[in-house]
């Protein structure tokens, strides 16, 4: 009976660990502090531009076209500049019909486009060959309502 009950929990034991592997290798399980920013640290926005709304940073005040509250303006704004995600895997097969987001920053510095993909919680900046996952929200949270 012994005997038997080791092999059990051997097996329950390899078990857990072959699960836990398979949650780091697809990103579904990460380590935060490896985490980087989607936004660098210093970097102030100037505008996020999506399909249908535009945020613009404009005299010291936030603008949206069309009209957004406040509070739904600074709950998206937060959500960029709070963003962190890993590096992944480009997804296999390669998703289509992303969600596209210019973001421009006060600096000046070239514009760039984010690819976002909602069902994966995947991100792929344009020009860029590195995809990343989003670890710390929900993807959701960088969207507008009706974008998702």
């Amino acid at each position: 009976m012994t005997a038997k009950r080791k092999k059990y929990n051997n097996m329950l034991i390899l078990l857990v660990v072959g699960l836990g592997f398979l949650l780091l290798a697809t990103g579904r399980l990460s380590q935060h502090h490896n985490s980087l920013p989607l936004l660098p640290a210093e970097a102030k926005l100037q505008s996020l531009v999506f399909a249908a709304l535009v945020l613009e940073f404009d005299d010291g005040v936030w603008r949206s076209n069309p009209s957004l509250s406040d509070a739904k303006q600074q709950s998206l704004l937060q959500a960029w500049r709070n963003a962190q995600m890993v590096p992944i895997e480009v997804p296999s097969p390669k998703p289509v019909a992303p969600v596209l987001v210019d973001v421009y920053l006060q600096d000046g510095t070239y514009p760039q486009t984010a690819l976002l993909y909602p069902h994966l919680a995947a991100i792929k900046i344009h020009g860029q060959p590195q995809w990343w996952r989003l670890v710390n929200q929900e993807m959701a949270t960088l969207l507008p309502q009706g974008e998702q």
